[in-house]
């Protein structure tokens, strides 16, 4: 296998030049799209909890491909990300090094339209999550404008972070995932039946909203699939102690002191 030769598509330029992706433009893949050549299994709804980040072919397509040979081992991980500065369009994209680097005097400018981020996983409880995207920015200089936290959900689960910091994302990402870690007794309909998996997963909609797992989620399990896909970003390595591998094996975190985690952290 070779790596793939690197280009600038012409829609990955114009959306740094104007801020806004062309309509069905091939530059650009949803999280499905550019995971469809590995041996992972994307659950319905995949799309729905993972429609506001994009990835740039360049950014996924790291091997000329033969028609037996799966991504699996060659996942870029995610460093850059663009966002548009209209604060109107809640979009992330993942760029690769080479886009960054070429288009770099486009990043630089006072008047771009777009904002470049420096990111990395949250991989460790020893350093502070990077997904609000202020540890380094171009153009620098302009205001650091906060991620909404629903576009830090699906970069988080894209790129493998670990850990979780504020509880607010912990209740977050169990909706999104349709986990439930509580007791179902006394709750009317739902008492003296078996709606949660040994995971923690809620298949049925009309018990999903008694729960509150509401809003966009996946509608099969993503058990397996984020279990597979953190496995491969961290290159095999194990991940079970960690906030994810404890959610993913069927242990939620609802006795976590998120404070305590929080002021060490601060102090």
């Amino acid at each position: 296998m070779m790596p793939r030769q690197h280009s600038i598509h012409p829609d990955v330029r114009s959306f740094v030049m104007t801020g806004r992706i062309k309509p069905r433009s091939s530059a650009f893949l949803t999280v499905s799209e550019s995971l469809i050549d590995t041996t992972m299994a994307l659950p319905k709804g995949t799309n729905d909890v993972l429609k506001d980040l994009r990835v740039t072919s360049d950014f996924a397509l790291t091997i000329a491909r033969g028609a037996a040979d799966t991504m699996d081992q060659f996942l870029r991980p995610v460093e850059w990300l663009v966002t548009p500065r209209e604060r109107s369009i809640n979009v992330l994209v993942a760029f690769s090094p080479y886009e960054v680097n070429e288009l770099m005097p486009i990043f630089r400018r006072v008047d771009s339209k777009v904002s470049l981020h420096l990111f990395s996983p949250y991989t460790s409880e020893l350093m502070m999550p990077l997904d609000n995207l202020h540890l380094f920015k171009l153009p620098s200089g302009t205001g650091a404008q906060p991620l909404p936290r629903s576009l830090a959900l699906p970069l988080n689960l894209f790129s493998g972070s670990l850990y979780l910091l504020r509880q607010e994302d912990y209740i977050r990402l169990c909706k999104s995932l349709r986990l439930y870690f509580g007791s179902v007794q006394g709750i009317p309909d739902i008492d003296g039946s078996s709606p949660v998996n040994s995971c923690g997963f809620v298949r049925d909609s009309g018990v999903q909203k008694q729960l509150g797992l509401t809003g966009d989620g996946f509608e099969g399990s993503p058990i397996e699939f984020l279990r597979q896909l953190i496995h491969l970003r961290r290159n095999g390595r194990s991940f079970f102690p960690s906030d994810m591998g404890q959610i993913l094996y069927g242990i939620g975190l609802e006795d976590r002191n998120w404070e305590e985690r929080a002021d060490k952290l601060m102090n």
